[in-house]
């Protein structure tokens, strides 16, 4: 979370205020596939995540999922339940062994009215997450599903709590399957993507896992052919065929520069 600041409060802090309400309770060592609500639960608690990954996304027909978030530590989720939300309409599930704070809706209403600056220092929170949503919105009209996947990866690549390897790269624990949920194409289209993106020198594939090699090659792709204010440009193909500036449009023409 960023630390917006109001009436001398950060993010973090009443994040912090309010895991320890009453009747807040802490879930630990939760694995992965568990899943904290379901589409129809009532929307009772708000949740910290306090360790791991949690996915949020809808359901819908023959099994298919869109994946809307990804949950890190330190972050607030299942905000519905303060802005009038009744019943869950997503599935927020672990990705990673995770620990957990429930906290009731009643006792944070409570300390809301007690410390009314709480909207001030929440409001930046939901604009960032209503922005990021926005950004995602226009990635899937505009832009390519390798550039959707460098910029998606890029972002998290930037995030100071994003776990590193042995070599010091920021690493992605995702599957493939996750990721086309989040950058909305299929699995081979993704799996196909990410394979251009790897012999491009910007990651490396493993089991599960994602490692950047190189956030300068990451962002060029991000950042090819990019949209400006008043342009128009025609939306990225999810049939696997490149567009300009794509990894594989420029690996197809250094092939051809070389035969």
């Amino acid at each position: 979370m960023t630390s917006e600041t109001t009436a001398g409060l950060s993010i973090e802090e009443v994040v912090g205020e309010l895991a320890k309400l009453p009747g807040s309770v802490n879930l630990s060592n939760l694995g992965p596939g568990t899943r904290l609500y379901d589409p129809g639960d009532a929307s009772d608690h708000v949740y910290l995540l306090r360790s791991g990954y949690v996915k949020l996304y809808r359901l819908g027909r023959g099994g298919k999922h869109c994946i809307f978030g990804v949950v890190e530590e330190g972050q607030l989720f299942g905000e519905g339940a303060l802005l009038g939300e009744k019943q869950r309409r997503a599935v927020a599930e672990v990705l990673e062994k995770a620990s957990v704070t429930m906290i009731p809706r009643e006792a944070v209403a409570a300390y809301v009215a007690e410390h009314p600056a709480f909207w001030q220092v929440f409001a930046p929170f939901l604009g960032r997450k209503i922005q990021l949503l926005e950004e995602q919105l226009q990635w899937l009209c505009f832009l390519d599903v390798e550039q959707r996947l460098a910029r998606l990866l890029l972002q998290w690549a930037e995030s100071a709590r994003r776990p590193a390897g042995a070599e010091g790269e920021p690493q992605i624990r995702l599957s493939q399957k996750e990721l086309a949920g989040l950058v909305g194409a299929t699995r081979e289209t993704t799996s196909s993507a990410l394979n251009r993106l790897q012999r491009a020198g910007c990651l490396e594939i493993g089991r599960r896992r994602l490692m950047i090699r190189s956030i300068e090659k990451l962002a060029q792709f991000a950042n090819a052919g990019a949209i400006g204010e008043g342009e128009e440009a025609a939306p990225g193909s999810d049939d696997g065929t490149p567009a300009a500036g794509s990894a594989a449009a420029l690996e197809k023409s250094q092939n051809a520069r070389a035969g």
